[in-house]
């Protein structure tokens, strides 16, 4: 018997996050942006797109582009190396006052 799967919409998933305009996110891989976009389209602020693949983020863009998304700030490079990254770190520091969101089931 095959194991089931429970798949979730973005929508669902920007439900749970319940984000107002003046959120600051960072989507730490992000890829093709199955979650930047729909985000970007609800806050006012620039949304951080990181990903270790280059070719998602190419995608990324081009879908923000044709889709005329314009507050996306891309970033290649692995979601660890976020943490090290102090021009990364003082960039979401100076945008906003961070805080974290915990999801349980």
């Amino acid at each position: 018997m095959a194991a089931e799967t429970n798949s979730i919409t973005s929508e669902e998933l920007l439900d749970i996050l319940e984000l107002n305009e003046r959120d600051h996110v960072a989507d730490l891989g992000c890829g093709t942006g199955f979650l930047t976009i729909p985000i970007a389209r609800i806050v006012s602020t620039d949304v951080h797109a990181v990903d270790l693949d280059r070719g998602a983020l190419e995608e990324l863009k081009r879908r923000a582009e044709e889709l005329q998304v314009e507050n996306i700030l891309y970033e290649h490079m692995s979601y660890i190396s976020v943490f090290h990254r102090t021009r990364f770190i003082r960039s979401l520091r100076d945008s906003c006052s961070m805080s974290c969101r915990t999801l349980s089931k």
